[in-house]
């Protein structure tokens, strides 16, 4: 089951379109929720309880499915905190019956994992599917919410390995955030950091910043201007998929 989340469904639908046609090019069918609803993002835990049934409401749904595939890292690291917190048998019972009320019920543990660390497992795999390599120079800018220990499954070089697999290469800059986790606290730090990943890029010889995050992707292309590619497009185009107007 494909979860795009909130960011990507709402500004980016060219890395849910490539993401959809990188996966069935691997030969996976892809499926969505019958209903979706927000994963709870990393702010609802800090002021309710209910952040669990947001969670949950996505989880039940991926009844019938190997897992879920997410795009986003906020919404990996909130469903797979839901299932930690599910294992519990008074917890699971709890939400059930807030998920009756829509007809669901958690019954089984999905596995949940971004589509980087998917695409990373595979990287030989898509190495031998190339046939159109994308010979760029690019720098790549990690997303931070793979990276919450006890949470993540990627490894520290899965953006790098996965980019290179499409035939680009990658160069070297400072392993740092892009600067949207700032946003909330203040615009001009955030900005600030931004720009400095940009600025890192252009002396690196960089032409671009792949990303796996939309909130990277808002923050270095729609706001500062950069030049900005989602790893799954750079991958499509590399597998000569179209990505035009429909999935």
């Amino acid at each position: 089951m494909l979860y795009p989340g909130c960011m990507v469904l709402t500004h980016f639908p060219e890395y849910e379109l490539s993401a959809r046609r990188v996966l069935r090019a691997l030969g996976f069918e892809v499926g969505e929720p019958e209903s979706f609803a927000c994963c709870s993002s990393v702010f609802l835990p800090s002021v309710s309880d209910a952040w669990l049934n947001f969670a949950a409401y996505t989880l039940a749904q991926a009844r019938g499915y190997e897992g879920i595939v997410t795009l986003c890292g906020t919404c990996t690291a909130m469903l797979r905190r839901g299932v930690m917190a599910l294992r519990d048998e008074a917890t699971r019972r709890r939400v059930n019956g807030v998920l009756s009320s829509a007809g669901l019920t958690y019954t089984s543990e999905p596995r949940v994992v971004h589509l980087l660390e998917l695409l990373d497992e595979r990287a030989e795999q898509l190495s031998e599917m190339v046939v159109r390599p994308r010979k760029v120079r690019v720098a790549v800018q990690n997303p931070c919410n793979l990276r919450i220990p006890g949470l993540t499954e990627m490894r520290e070089d899965a953006l790098t390995r996965v980019v290179t697999a499409a035939g680009a290469e990658v160069v070297e800059i400072e392993d740092e955030c892009c600067g949207s986790a700032l946003v909330l606290e203040s615009q001009e730090l955030a900005e600030a950091a931004g720009r400095r990943r940009l600025e890192q890029a252009e002396a690196a010889g960089a032409e671009g910043v792949v990303v796996a995050c939309g909130n990277c992707a808002y923050l270095l292309e729609r706001q500062l201007g950069g030049r900005v590619l989602f790893f799954s497009q750079l991958v499509a185009e590399a597998l000569g998929l179209e990505v035009g107007a429909h999935a």
